[in-house]
């Protein structure tokens, strides 16, 4: 089932960043923050097609610099782990009156992801009869990843913490794997975000 050009992109970006100790979302990134950076990212490739997932530090992300213009999505179920905030997401793309060929998931804690990448992964995409296009990790795969509509369903009614890493998994057949050499790299903690900002000089 070839993909048609109607995607959405939906940013997970609801957790309460523990191990950070402080809402990652809100980190300087550039010049702007984490998930500005995200958002700036997606925007380019997709403009207004654009959801945001948040959940803890609601009140305090939804007005900063490059958010408060956007779609937002609150998860009030956040604490139970990123499959809430992807069935959240996916429960309000559904209620929307656009229907979507497929939608695009990104995380707020990915800044070395870049327009070009996202481009990349949009086109094989499109190209590619499988309903599956994600990024290749080295002992799995997950996001950045295009799902096509016909796991729409499947991914509102997820349960598990894995998420989509979990609907890869079982449908790995119809999956075509990316590799954004070192791109995919999360940042989780206070030690990692610092590495990162002196290396490349930030």
């Amino acid at each position: 089932m070839k993909a048609t050009e109607d995607i959405v992109a939906v940013i997970l970006a609801a957790g309460e960043s523990k191990r950070m100790g402080t809402p990652k979302q809100l980190l300087p990134w550039q010049n702007t923050t984490m998930l500005g950076h995200t958002l700036k990212v997606a925007k380019s490739v997709f403009d207004d097609e654009v959801f945001v997932v948040l959940g803890a530090n609601y009140d305090s992300i939804r007005i900063s610099e490059g958010v408060n213009d956007s779609n937002l999505i609150f998860n009030p179920n956040y604490k139970k782990g990123q499959g809430s905030s992807l069935s959240a997401g996916m429960a309000c793309i559904a209620r929307q009156k656009k229907s979507y060929g497929g939608v695009l998931l990104m995380l707020c804690d990915q800044p070395l992801i870049t327009v070009d990448y996202i481009i990349q992964l949009k086109k094989t995409f499109l190209k590619s009869y499988k309903g599956i296009v994600a990024t290749k990790y080295e002992k799995n795969a997950g996001v950045p990843a295009l799902f096509n509509h016909k796991y729409f369903n499947e991914m509102k009614n997820v349960e598990s913490d894995t998420g989509a890493k979990k609907i890869i998994a079982e449908n790995i057949n119809d999956t075509l794997l990316l590799d954004a050499q070192g791109k995919e790299l999360d940042i989780d903690t206070k030690d990692e975000y610092e590495f990162l900002r002196s290396k490349l000089k930030l």
